[in-house]
């Protein structure tokens, strides 16, 4: 019954009304899109050439307060919880390894 529906990948698309200007939707898609803030603490550095990645946080936020609505405390502390145990695993990495060939 339902198999002849067209595919929509939103409810605004499938209803054909923009509910969000471009800019509230490239600042749902920082918030919940796979290249925004989830970037920060994945497991994939990210590097600092990457200059779209980057550039993100300069155009998205208009003011003070969408820098607090887009970014929360537990991804702070999310990506701080990725770096250290980072370093810990390189650290302990680095001793086992002149342990096991001393230069």
């Amino acid at each position: 019954m339902f198999r002849n529906l067209p595919g929509f990948k939103s409810l605004p698309s499938a209803i054909g009304l923009p509910f969000l200007s471009s800019q509230e939707d490239a600042q749902l898609k920082f918030r919940s899109g796979d290249n925004g803030i989830k970037r920060l603490y994945s497991d994939e550095v990210v590097p600092l050439s990457d200059f779209t990645y980057w550039a993100q946080y300069y155009q998205l936020f208009s003011s003070a307060q969408d820098v607090y609505s887009l970014i929360s405390v537990q991804d702070g502390r999310s990506t701080v919880s990725v770096r250290r145990r980072r370093a810990w695993l390189m650290d302990q990495y680095d001793r086992h390894y002149s342990l096991i060939l001393p230069i």
